[in-house]
């Protein structure tokens, strides 16, 4: 309760008491004041280094959600671009939906009562009792007889044997070197003194004492199946024999040596042989002397095809990209060569066409829809472009399955409804509005660049669609350059190019390359190339260098 007081009635004494304890309450509210201030402050102070903690740890949450958001998106679209990818490579269907590809794999098997219908692969082969009873003759026979065992645990017992069962087992034989004395005698003759008449070397290689079977498999370990030579070596060495790496290598370049003369009739087959078409690419092999020379990527080409009705698979290697060799090779040859868009074949001798690889434009739009997701492929201009061009690979396909000679082929492409696609998918590439700099832009630019050499099909029954074989070739060269990664020179480069010709040709036209070459080595000396050429009757007419065929 506030008294009032009459200032008026106090004495001056009185007033100077009052004021002072008027003044020393005023000093007690402000020292109060100030203090409850300052401990305001120090709790602003704390909050505001709370708020500036918390601020960071959102923008930290924030940047780990971002993260985790792009990680999850990343591996969402691999997982989507793998499972394309799978059957696209595969099946070749896996732009459509779902639907779309049970619907598709329906229509690819027609009921098993058409005569036409494309067959089934062949399981599996189970041989027969009495090819693996021919198989197994002079070899040890293992005898499985568990009678031993049993009269050890029941001695008192007595068995009577009531039968046998035979079965087979297939042992791997250690490779292993074998070393044979050779004995070369020497003859003189009355009649002219001073001659001295004796054998050849059995050895390939001069003054060596390497044979032609191991010559032979030191050949194709490295070019068949791509051992690189310092595996081989420590093989050999673990047979016992201490040959260096520079001994094989040389013996890679003699054996090289040996097959030029085969290596050179394939070559000049190529130029003036006739062959409906050739299937030519390129693939890069990096030799190290050349890089010096700022050639950082030499080129090997591939050759596929069959000059007067012999199977061939030429390697050339010509240092660069630049294709003045294959016109110099094919100056003289009148057919169709069958290419990927690289310009270098643009210009050619005349009297020489080319058909495209439409497998290479297809492509482009492969690689565009593996990106799309469902519902964009409805509205995607390079989906319906990989539809139309998927039934031509469809007609394709259906005339393959029925085994025709080239003659009913070009027939059946010329039908009606086949031009009908051809005509559809060119229409609407043709017709499709894009941007420059874009992979639309690259597809359609590349079909344009290729006009009707992708369809010079259409004109000869003999011609593929696309350059699938030579592509398959050049990625056998370029799995076994995974092992030995380069070579030293220009001329290690062309003993590669010889040796790989040689081992495919003799695979196409069914022999053994290891036995074919052994046999090749055998006779180099003293028979012409002509004759041992894998198509040449003494070669044919001999059982050992045949594959055997399955079935």
């Amino acid at each position: 309760m506030n008294v009032k007081i009459n200032y008026s009635e106090l004495s001056k004494e009185e007033l100077i008491s009052l004021m002072k304890d008027q003044e020393e309450a005023h000093l007690r509210k402000v020292e109060e004041l100030s203090k409850s201030n300052q401990e305001l402050s120090v709790n602003n102070q704390k909050l505001i280094h709370e708020n500036e903690r918390l601020a960071s740890e959102k923008k930290d949450l924030e940047e780990q959600v971002k993260r985790w958001k792009a990680k999850y998106e990343y591996e969402l679209a691999k997982e989507k671009k793998g499972n394309l990818e799978r059957f696209v490579t595969k099946s070749d269907n896996a732009f459509r939906t779902v639907e779309e590809r049970r619907v598709y794999s329906r229509k690819k098997i027609p009921p098993t009562n058409d005569p036409d219908a494309p067959k089934r692969k062949k399981a599996q082969r189970i041989y027969s009792t009495e090819e693996l009873r021919e198989l197994a003759k002079g070899n040890e026979i293992y005898t499985n007889d568990i009678l031993p065992e049993l009269m050890s645990q029941h001695p008192d017992w007595h068995f009577e044997k009531i039968g046998e069962d035979e079965t087979f087992v297939l042992e791997r034989v250690k490779a292993h070197i074998v070393v044979h004395l050779v004995s070369t005698p020497k003859y003189i003759s009355k009649e002219q003194r001073g001659v001295i008449y004796q054998n050849e070397s059995v050895s390939p290689i001069s003054h060596s004492s390497v044979g032609p079977s191991l010559l032979a498999d030191l050949c194709t370990a490295k070019f068949q199946f791509g051992m690189p030579v310092f595996r081989y070596h420590k093989w050999i060495n673990g047979c016992g024999f201490e040959f260096s790496l520079r001994t094989l290598y040389g013996y890679i370049m003699k054996a090289a040596e040996l097959l030029e003369g085969i290596y050179a009739v394939i070559e000049n087959l190529i130029g003036n042989g006739k062959s409906p078409y050739y299937g030519i690419d390129e693939t890069y092999l990096k030799v190290i002397e050349a890089i010096g020379d700022d050639r950082e990527h030499c080129y090997v080409y591939v050759i596929h095809g069959e000059p007067d009705g012999h199977k061939i698979r030429f390697f050339r290697y010509t240092g660069s990209r630049d294709s003045d060799y294959i016109k110099k090779l094919l100056k003289n040859y009148k057919g169709t060569i069958v290419v990927d868009g690289y310009s270098g074949y643009d210009k050619m001798p005349e009297g020489i066409s080319k058909q495209r690889c439409l497998c290479h434009l297809r492509r482009k739009f492969a690689d565009i829809v593996k990106t799309l997701d469902d519902k964009e492929k409805k509205d995607s201009v390079a989906y319906e472009a990989l539809r139309l061009i998927d039934k031509i690979f469809e007609n394709e396909r259906r005339i393959k399955a029925k085994n025709l000679d080239p003659v009913d082929v070009l027939e059946e492409r010329n039908k009606e409804d086949y031009l009908a696609d051809v005509d559809a998918f060119r229409k609407y590439v043709e017709e499709i509005g894009y941007a420059e700099n874009s992979p639309l832009g690259d597809a359609i630019g590349y079909y344009l660049n290729g006009g009707d050499d992708f369809f010079t099909f259409l004109k000869c029954g003999d011609i593929p669609i696309d350059n699938n074989l030579t592509e398959q070739t050049c990625k056998m060269f370029a799995t076994n350059r995974r092992g030995f990664l380069f070579c030293r020179n220009d001329d290690g480069a062309r003993a590669a190019s010889i040796l790989t010709t040689v081992i495919k040709t003799a695979e196409e036209n069914g022999l053994y390359p290891d036995e074919y070459l052994t046999y090749v080595f055998s006779h180099a000396h003293n028979t012409s190339a002509s004759k041992l050429m894998p198509w040449s009757e003494g070669i044919r007419d001999n059982p050992k260098l045949l594959i055997k065929k399955k079935g």
